[in-house]
């Protein structure tokens, strides 16, 4: 009886832990695997920095700048104390050397635009570098000055002219592209022609040139013009117009008597000079005496009288006499 108990316990057994089995095969068939995690490649940072070695290339830093000074290659020029001379044409190019006193050196290059200024290429005992020429509105001025021309580029004294000062052509005149005969002409500007001036003088062919904006029908051509040859000028400050007044109040005369008499209720200006834009000293009120001590003089196309007040013998000045139909002024011992 106990065999026969043990006959159908043991296949039982058997049965349970095969079943066990294939149940922990199965749990492990659904354990996923972990996944590689891959690292970001590693960066080598460099224990110490090569040297810096001085560029080969000159790098230009983009400005505006006045026109050169009319400077040329193997031209002599005076650079003042305190100026640097730098490896290349920029305010931030590594500096050669520091000049404590003036110098006289020879230009062998430029002129080259860059942060605002013109540098020009210099040789000195140091090697070759470049100076600023500084611009005349900023202080301290110019850090150059030219001293002596190469042969055969001389062109004479420039004329004295301002930026924005406007001139009248003396003769026909070819506006080039560049302040050169070579260069392409623009435009002929014709006989009196009145330009403006933007820029220069520079040297070049043996004479001074001046940049100029020209009108032409509706346009604005810019360009370069000669001055004119050595000991003549082709440019020529325009002729005011000549002011035209009526004629001036008669029987008033320097050292005769008169007195402010108007109509309009408004005092009218006793001035330091003949004009309108004179500055005003006083205004005089209707029936202020005075007497003639100067004049007439035609400015602003009225007649001026240098008058001095009566019993005011420090008040001088310059009073209108107004004009036709409203004279400001009546001769005494005329009513």
């Amino acid at each position: 009886m106990r065999s026969r108990r043990y006959a159908v316990l043991i296949p039982l057994l058997i049965a349970v832990v095969m079943l066990a089995l294939l149940a922990s095969q199965a749990a492990v068939a659904q354990t996923p695997f972990p996944t590689a995690t891959l690292l970001p490649p590693f960066t080598l940072v460099p224990t110490s920095l090569p040297a810096t070695a001085l560029p080969t290339q000159v790098f230009i830093t983009p400005g505006v700048c006045p026109s050169p000074l009319p400077i040329v290659p193997d031209a002599i020029i005076l650079v003042s104390s305190g100026v640097l001379l730098r490896y290349q044409p920029d305010t931030s190019a590594p500096i050669l050397t520091y000049f404590g006193t003036a110098r006289e050196l020879r230009v062998i290059g430029g002129p080259t635009c860059a942060d605002g200024y013109n540098w020009w290429q210099v040789a000195t005992r140091e090697g070759p570098g470049w100076v600023a020429e500084g611009r005349p509105e900023r202080p301290p001025g110019y850090f150059i000055r030219l001293l002596v021309l190469p042969e055969g580029q001389n062109c004479g004294e420039a004329q004295d002219l301002a930026i924005g000062e406007t001139v009248e052509l003396a003769v026909g005149i070819r506006v080039h592209q560049e302040a050169n005969l070579d260069s392409l002409v623009l435009h002929v500007a014709p006989f009196e022609t009145q330009v403006q001036i933007v820029g220069g003088p520079v040297c070049a062919n043996r004479y001074n040139w001046w940049r100029v904006q020209v009108p032409y029908q509706n346009l604005i051509i810019e360009g370069w013009i000669v001055q004119g040859p050595e000991g003549v000028t082709w440019l020529q400050s325009p002729l005011e117009p000549t002011p035209v007044c009526a004629p001036p109040i008669r029987r008033l005369s320097v050292g005769g008597l008169g007195y402010v008499n108007y109509r309009d209720h408004r005092p009218k200006n006793l001035r330091d000079a003949p004009g309108l834009d004179a500055p005003v000293l006083y205004a005089l009120v209707d029936g202020i005496g005075f007497r003639v001590i100067g004049g007439p003089v035609c400015r602003d196309s009225i007649n001026w009288w240098n008058i001095q007040i009566l019993g005011r013998e420090d008040v001088t000045g310059w009073f209108a006499e107004g004009g036709p139909g409203d004279y400001w002024i009546r001769v005494a011992g005329s009513d």
